[in-house]
């Protein structure tokens, strides 16, 4: 058993799919052993995480969470914060974990109205509930890196405008699990059984991410191109795809979403 997590208690405001995802990560994956606290925003979810694990325990109030829990993750949404944060007392001053994506370290700080607040940002997403996927951190920190190490594979991140970079990226997932079903739906309507179709697409998509991780800068930027035979299928595809500008139509997203996230 590892003691750290033994006596860490962690809590939780807001409980929506995120938190969930980091929950199930948590002691799953994670091998958590501590307390969960969870607030009862989204009760139902609250209700059901209690009710699958004893180490879940539904709190009373939000201020309630804040007072019981070494850290407190905040999993609300963007709008919501500035309510829910302000009407609480922080004086037990727990380190505070902000999932939200378009916040900074100062606007929580400045939130919890405490100057010495403990604030640390983190990216997760759904394959983290498997102990899948990257954790960017900002700033880095010890004790966060320790508890989620096996939840997910942490980035620490020393620059915030950078770590923006990372929350911008990872509105690449809905794009992701498009293109998967596309592939699926495809095979479908040229006579694939629906069940084999989609077996096969998430099988194939799986596949050739772990193909790619791990692999240094520039290998990843040739990996498309290594793949390739003249005049073959996946070069029809890929040109095509080049031609029309896909790829950069993605990249030029991505910095609106930049644009979207910074201050």
């Amino acid at each position: 058993m590892n003691d750290a997590r033994a006596t860490t208690t962690i809590g939780f405001l807001g409980t929506g799919a995120i938190a969930e995802v980091m929950i199930e990560g948590l002691l799953t994956a994670g091998a958590f052993d501590g307390d969960i606290l969870v607030s009862r925003r989204s009760e139902h979810r609250s209700l059901e995480l209690s009710e699958r694990h004893a180490s879940v325990l539904v709190a009373p109030t939000n201020q309630a969470v804040v007072d019981g829990s070494d850290i407190v993750v905040v999993s609300v949404l963007p709008d919501q914060a500035f309510d829910v944060l302000t009407a609480l007392d922080w004086r037990s001053a727990p380190t505070v974990l902000s999932v939200i994506a378009g916040l900074e370290v100062e606007r929580v700080t400045t939130l919890v109205g405490r100057a010495d607040a403990d604030v640390v940002r983190l990216i997760p997403m759904p394959p983290n509930r498997n102990g899948l996927g990257p954790l960017p951190m900002f700033p880095p920190h010890e004790r966060i890196a320790e508890l989620f190490a096996d939840v997910g594979t942490i980035i620490p991140v020393t620059d915030e405008d950078t770590f923006s970079t990372f929350v911008g990226s990872s509105a690449l997932m809905g794009f992701f699990f498009e293109l998967v079903a596309t592939n699926a739906a495809w095979m479908e309507d040229n006579g694939v059984a629906p069940e084999h179709a989609a077996a096969y697409s998430t099988a194939l998509f799986h596949s050739l991410a772990g193909e790619t991780l791990g692999l240094p800068a520039q290998e990843l930027a040739q990996t498309a191109d290594a793949c390739l035979t003249a005049g073959g299928l996946n070069e029809q595809v890929l040109f095509s795809a080049r031609k029309q500008g896909l790829f950069d139509a993605v990249k030029d997203e991505l910095d609106a979403i930049l644009e979207r996230i910074q201050p």
